[in-house]
């Protein structure tokens, strides 16, 4: 009986030991995964007025990302739009522009309104630096709205996560000599946080170890109920 009783306690520490390994490998996914939920980062509205184009930089924190989309404040004009990257950013001499994505014939939110333009995903490592410019596809037509200043290169959103800074102004596309600054990006960018997301295998061992958890506990009362 007293083997019974020491092998019935031994059992019990056992499945409590698991049940609090399950309970924090729980909680350490679900904090996990609430990281992986799509932010939006918002420019100010400042006064300004419109360009063809505008050009400026975006810097990535200390966790990588995944930019989804990207919206803009342009005018009521139904017409084209071309999103271009450039790697290391806008004065990065070693890599050139790349279109990225063409948005054809897009129906205007209306003035100093946002109208979404929803771009092919961008995977982005934490620390690192991509230029972006959005752009309308008939030079010299300023429908692309900008608000005025600061400094070309401050901040001008950041969230912890994701950072804008003011850049340039364009009035030729896709890129002419010309460039004016400072002008500064007036829209937003979706993102989603892509650093320690769970792979499928982790969420595959938490379910395995509640399966393990239950049939210990159904062993556990067939035995007290047989004995």
């Amino acid at each position: 009986t007293t083997a019974l009783s020491s092998g019935n306690q031994r059992e019990k520490t056992m499945i409590f030991r698991r049940v609090l390994a399950a309970g924090a490998l729980t909680t350490a996914l679900l904090s996990i995964t609430a990281t992986a939920a799509a932010a939006t980062l918002a420019t100010p509205f400042n006064l300004g007025g419109g360009v063809n184009g505008l050009m400026f930089d975006i810097v990535v924190g200390a966790n990588s990302l995944r930019l989804e989309t990207i919206e803009v404040n342009v005018s009521n004009v139904w017409w084209d739009y071309e999103f271009y990257t450039k790697a290391g950013g806008i004065f990065e001499k070693s890599s050139s522009w790349t279109l990225h994505d063409h948005f054809s014939g897009q129906l205007p939110a209306g003035i100093d309104k946002l109208t979404s333009f929803d771009m092919t995903d961008i995977n982005l490592a934490a620390g690192s630096t991509l230029g972006l410019y959005f752009v309308n596809t008939i030079p010299g037509f300023r429908f692309v709205q900008y608000s005025a200043g600061p400094p070309l290169g401050t901040v001008i959103a950041d969230d912890g996560a994701l950072a804008i800074k003011a850049g340039f102004a364009t009035i030729f596309y896709p890129e002419g000599e010309w460039r004016n600054a400072p002008y500064s990006f007036k829209g937003a960018l979706t993102y989603t946080l892509t650093s320690g997301v769970p792979e499928p295998s982790l969420w595959t061992m938490m379910i395995g170890g509640f399966g393990m958890i239950g049939t210990a506990f159904r062993r556990r009362e067939a035995q007290r109920i047989s004995g």
